[in-house]
């Protein structure tokens, strides 16, 4: 069976945008994806996420919470930060330049990641800092899902993700076919 590309999906507490991002990944998806999320801290899945992303048929409701360290060293091909702190969480200390957080431990943190993932940025609003009622609350939500969907479509369904798998399905039987070369010489 072929391995799936993985995709990160990495915003500041991993409870609206990452988690709405990855379930819709996985939901638009092919057999060739498989996505996660993860936060600089995790702040639990908020509730009106999760109703939004059911208007659409997508249950994340058993999606937890997670920070980037509970990743375990996890490899991902494609990583995707969804707000600037994230990004500038992202950033190699070769590259790290003094930070303008108001949290100095914060600043000083960085993640590399194995392998040597694609990064991308997508500057996506946090529906959790919508402010009126319940429907405001939830339009705000709305808006980022479709905002969300559009982007992970052209990333999902554009070719790139498809270009890569299979790439890496030549790769394989490249590596077969030397493997077998090798044992017949």
């Amino acid at each position: 069976m072929d391995k799936k590309i993985t995709i990160l999906f990495l915003c500041g507490s991993n409870s609206c945008r990452s988690q709405m991002a990855e379930g819709l990944a996985n939901g638009i998806g092919d057999d060739d994806v498989k996505a996660m999320s993860a936060g600089v801290t995790a702040g639990g899945v908020h509730p009106v996420a999760i109703e939004a992303m059911a208007e659409v048929g997508l249950d994340i409701s058993q999606h937890t919470s997670k920070t980037v360290d509970d990743l375990d060293e996890q490899s991902f091909e494609i990583i995707v930060t969804l707000c600037d702190p994230a990004k500038e969480y992202c950033v190699s200390p070769s590259l790290l330049k003094p930070s303008k957080h108001k949290d100095e431990e914060y600043a000083k943190k960085s993640v590399l990641f194995l392998g040597n993932p694609v990064y991308l940025h997508w500057t996506v609003d946090d529906p959790a800092e919508a402010k009126g009622g319940k429907e405001a609350v939830l339009e705000a939500f709305r808006a980022v899902r479709e905002t969300l969907q559009g982007e992970v479509e052209r990333l999902v369904n554009g070719g790139y993700v498809k270009a890569m798998a299979l790439q890496r399905r030549h790769m394989e039987k490249l590596a077969d076919l030397i493997e077998d070369c090798l044992l017949y010489t």
